[in-house]
């Protein structure tokens, strides 16, 4: 009798542990997204001030737009060359450590 009671309080410690764990997931997922919105907003807020700072340097008012696109441009390019190497072995990876890990 005690055993049965001891193995349910267990169950019910690791069922609540579960739904706290499965929260705190949520919750982590949600800051990531509000922090990831936030950084795009600053960055766009950054590039268009960064692009009128260059316009008053340069004659036309265009010209600050035209560099800062040519900036992200040759990011865009070097991220693209490199993406083997930024992206897909970390990815894989993880991944191959998450199949092995469940098998054991």
């Amino acid at each position: 009798m005690a055993n049965t009671l001891q193995y349910h309080r267990l169950s019910s410690v690791r069922g609540k542990r579960a739904v706290a764990e499965k929260g705190l997931g949520i919750f982590f997922f949600i800051m990531l997204l509000a922090i990831s919105f936030l950084g795009l907003v600053s960055t766009l807020f950054a590039s268009i001030e960064l692009a009128n700072a260059i316009s008053t340097l340069t004659a036309g008012f265009y010209w600050g737009f035209v560099i800062v696109a040519g900036i992200y441009f040759l990011l865009g390019l070097l991220f693209w060359k490199s993406k083997e190497r930024l992206l897909n072995l970390p990815v894989m990876n993880v991944i191959l450590k998450k199949l092995f890990n469940e098998e054991d």
